[in-house]
């Protein structure tokens, strides 16, 4: 079945879906006007973190100072304690006795119990709690059919939350600090009688000032004694050096060498030095493995060769004699041996000195011990006093804020009072759109169930399959004496009522349609498309292509750098490492591979890649166009000078949306639509483009629209727009059919 026929069975049964549908419409239209209305009030609460969430020590810092610790939950916790605060039965009993259960609502049970239990569970109901997310509010709401009640029972619930929260977290602890005060005062007068007792007892102190004094004493006695030695270690190494070297040093070495010889070993020697000089600078910038390196080295080795057989050569003509520098070391090993001895001598008279400080140091100290524990509890006892004094003027300064119910509480908001034009419920439009809706599908169901249920054939196909027979033609169905002859006035009138009752439902539904459309304020969302990723303006690394040069820089070796333009095979020829592909890579990657592939042979393989000219760039325009096809981007261009290069837009484009496609640097396609008409009339922008993105430009919505009647009316319906037919029936004649297209 086409959709044709479904078009066909629907004009059929057109006054039976007109009747559903305005059924369901005025069924929606009726309940949104007579249904009672409902208003809404609302209030917003902030809860300050203050007093009431913040833990205080029993005891605080030196000083008395009271030391407030970080909350001991966090803000989630604390609003939802609010919110079980604001849900308990306490708060809403209480507003509903301010307000009034009667006032409330009219129907409850006589029984006083039974009605103010029925007047909490509706005030519950109709009470909505939110806390806002990411903040530190709670929105209160309250539904009523009167403004005024909603906005006063609001009132008096968010009044009734503030009293309860401040009793809940409210901190009576002055009697407990002022029993604390009496037992910490006593205590500290213990102490200080202790502290009196002892110093009578021991009238011949003084060891504050004499043990410091001694220990003193004994501290730089062991500096000494650690100075001492290290100067003995410090001596025996020398010594040990001494006899190394003198093992090391020849006590007979030659005393002058035959000046004709001399010259020829220094020559030898210089030409050695100049070589191993020309290595190090060449190992400062090439690797070991470096073919230079390899060659300065073989070179060192026959310099090498050479001296060691000058040497030889001129041996035996040198004269010898007794080594001034061994005497001299055999001179300072002596001497070292002595101040060893001498050292060792010092280092044990210093410890023997020591050892009697410290026994003075212990025996001043036996009777200083009693002495500080004492001290101790005083100063002791009198922190504590002080704190807990400092904690006690709080705990009383709590207590008067709570008196006057002061808390961590804020209304943000009062209660509104609703507009009474404007209620919530009922919503009119949405019970339009439920109706229309319903509406819809009701008709929908009406018409297949009547067409199911038709003993009549509508559709020729169902004829043909049903008699076996091919339908060479189908004519419409005219109830009434065909061979009635009428004037042609009045034929004409006919017609035009025909026409009328076929097209006044169409027109009714279309009507009906376009005043709810106009009523709506509802925004449709645009389709996105499909099967792309979501749009990005971060540019993707740039891919080099055939034609592209760039200039490769080495830092530290200058003498290597190159410009070089990518081949049409996408490869590039350097110094030291030959071909190299480069094309389809971005900047990144070729710096990478070319570092890697000189650090063979560079010591310092510092490598920078700098484009100088793009070639590759190239923009696909299509669509809508002159001349659709690839052209150059000689700069940077935006959409309108893309379509400026494929000679302009045709007539049938639309401008408004030319949609622009480019890949991410994932490589997945990105789209997006832009406005070139509202750029070329300054009241937009144009995008800026990259290489090879695709741009096609659509048809407008009259090119749409002729294509559509082209391909959905003239080639679906097979008549043509002056089809007519007559029918002829002469007294004695077979029957006669014309048909004019």
């Amino acid at each position: 079945m086409t959709l044709r026929d479904l078009l066909q069975i629907a004009f059929r049964f057109r006054w039976h879906a007109t009747i559903v549908l305005a059924a369901a419409l005025l069924g929606g239209l009726s309940l949104s006007l007579f249904m009672t209305p409902i208003y809404q009030s609302s209030s917003v609460v902030l809860v300050k973190f203050g007093r009431e969430f913040v833990y205080r020590p029993e005891v605080g810092a030196a000083g008395g100072a009271s030391q407030m610790v970080a909350p001991i939950i966090d803000r989630d916790e604390v609003l939802n304690e609010q919110v079980q605060i604001l849900k308990s039965r306490d708060v809403v009993q209480g507003a509903v006795r301010a307000v009034g259960a009667e006032r409330l609502y009219r129907s409850l049970p006589r029984d006083p119990v039974e009605r103010e239990d029925e007047a909490i569970r509706r005030f519950e109901r109709a009470l909505t709690i939110v806390p806002v997310r990411n903040s530190s509010t709670i929105r209160i709401s309250f539904e009523h059919a009167d403004s005024d009640i909603a906005r006063d029972a609001l009132d008096h619930f968010v009044d009734l939350f503030r009293q309860n929260s401040i009793r809940a977290y409210a901190q009576l602890q002055t009697s407990f600090f002022e029993d604390q005060e009496r037992s910490a005062r006593a205590r500290l007068q213990a102490a200080e009688q202790r502290l009196a007792t002892f110093r009578r007892g021991h009238v011949d102190g003084g060891y504050d000032e004499q043990i410091p004094l001694r220990v003193r004493q004994s501290v730089d006695l062991d500096n000494a004694q650690k100075t001492v030695e290290a100067a003995i270690a410090e001596a025996r190494q020398r010594t040990d050096v001494l006899k190394r070297q003198m093992e090391a040093t020849p006590r007979i070495i030659e005393s002058y060498r035959e000046a004709e010889t001399a010259h020829i070993v220094e020559e030898a020697r210089s030409k050695l030095l100049s070589l191993r000089l020309r290595e190090q600078e060449l190992l400062a910038q090439f690797t070991d493995d470096s073919p230079r390196v390899a060659q300065v080295r073989r070179e060192i080795g026959i310099a090498q060769r050479e001296l060691t057989t000058r040497e030889k050569e001129f041996a035996g003509r040198v004269r010898t004699g007794l080594n001034d520098t061994f005497v001299a070391l055999e001179r300072d090993l002596l001497r070292a041996q002595a101040d060893v001895d001498a050292l060792g001598e010092r280092r044990d008279a210093l410890a023997a000195q020591r050892q009697t400080v410290l026994t003075l140091i212990d025996d001043m100290s036996a009777n200083q011990s009693d002495l500080r524990t004492i001290e101790r509890d005083v100063v002791a006892g009198d922190l504590t006093l002080r704190s807990i004094l400092t904690k006690l003027e709080e705990a009383r300064v709590y207590d008067a804020l709570n008196r006057e119910k002061i808390g961590s509480l804020q209304v943000v908001q009062q209660a509104t009072r609703p507009d009474p034009r404007k209620p919530i419920r009922p919503e009119p439009l949405l019970y339009l759109m439920a109706g229309l809706f319903g509406g819809l599908i009701g008709a929908v169901v009406l018409v297949g169930a009547a067409e199911l249920l038709s003993d009549t054939i509508s559709v020729p196909d169902r004829a043909a399959a049903a008699f076996g027979l091919p339908v060479l033609a189908a004519l419409p169905y005219i109830p009434g004496d065909v061979e009635q002859r009428d004037t042609p006035t009045r034929a004409l009138l006919r017609r035009i009522v025909q026409q009328a009752r076929r097209r006044l439902p169409g027109l009714m539904l279309l009507g009906l349609l376009t005043a709810l459309a106009g009523c709506s304020s509802v925004k449709q969302a645009p389709i996105g498309p499909t099967g792309f990723a979501p749009w990005t303006s971060v540019a993707s690394s740039y891919q080099l292509g055939p034609g592209d040069e760039f200039e490769v820089k080495f830092p530290f070796n200058p003498e290597f750098n190159e410009r070089v333009a990518v081949a049409p095979d996408g490869a590039v020829s350097l110094p030291l490492v030959g071909i190299v592909k480069a094309g389809g890579r971005t900047v990144p990657s070729l710096t990478e591979e070319l570092e890697t592939r000189f650090a063979r042979d560079l010591r310092q393989p510092r490598v920078q890649v700098l484009l100088r000219n793009l070639a590759s760039q190239r923009v696909f325009v299509g669509g809508e166009v002159n001349a659709a096809g690839l052209y150059p981007m000689p700069g940077p261009i935006g959409v309108a000078e893309a379509l400026s290069l494929a000679t302009g837009a045709k007539d049938t484009a639309k401008l408004s949306e030319v949609v622009l496609v480019r890949r991410n640097a994932e490589g997945r396609p990105m789209l997006r639509t832009v406005d070139v008409e509202a750029f070329l009339s300054g009241k937009g922008e144009d995008v800026p483009l990259q290489g090879f993105d695709i741009i096609y430009v659509p048809r407008s919505t009259i090119a749409e629209i002729d294509l559509f009647v082209d391909q959905y009316l003239n080639k679906a319906i097979p008549f043509s727009k002056n089809f007519s037919y007559a029918v002829n029936r002469n007294p004695g004649s077979a029957l006669n059919t014309t048909v004019n297209p």
